[in-house]
């Protein structure tokens, strides 16, 4: 809690949230497979609580229980972290190197429902939508720039764990 009450902006608080809980999925001495839990949310945004608990032998209210206890989350929530911030990691790759953005290629790649979906999940998060968020970018690009990068390292460095 003092790290998000100290913490700069929106994007060192999302990184906070998402290394908390990997860490609990991680350190859990539960007998689930966080491995392959960690594993199929990496690989497959579309994965549920049933195809999960199918996949670990448990049942899904078990299954929900404790992923609930080990990380403070349902595997909802924690669906939709990781599927954010894969959105903003593109987004921000997309406007580092300065390529044209297709929020529609975006939230497909990232495997939202629709555009409509996406642009409605990361206001959720960010307070605002995609277009305002690359508009506020390019307002203050020189300052965002190391900021973004520094963001999208410290990404890689956790999906890499």
């Amino acid at each position: 809690f003092e790290q998000l009450y100290f913490s700069k902006d929106i994007f060192e608080k999302i990184m906070i949230i998402e290394i908390f809980l990997l860490n609990k999925l991680k350190s859990s001495k539960k007998s689930i497979n966080f491995n392959y839990v960690e594993e199929a949310l990496n690989s497959n945004f579309n994965i549920n609580l049933k195809e999960l608990s199918f996949n670990l032998g448990f049942s899904q209210r078990w299954l929900q229980k404790n992923i609930k206890e080990a990380t403070g989350a349902n595997l909802k929530l924690i669906i939709s972290n990781k599927r954010f911030l894969k959105a903003i990691s593109l987004i921000n790759r997309n406007l580092i190197n300065n390529t044209n953005i297709s929020l529609t290629l975006i939230s497909y790649e990232c495997n939202y429902y629709d555009q409509a979906h996406f642009i409605k999940e990361f206001k959720r998060f960010m307070g605002m939508t995609p277009l305002e968020y690359i508009r506020s970018f390019n307002d203050k690009k020189d300052n965002y720039i190391l900021t973004l990068q520094s963001f999208n390292t410290l990404i890689d460095v956790f999906n890499k764990d």
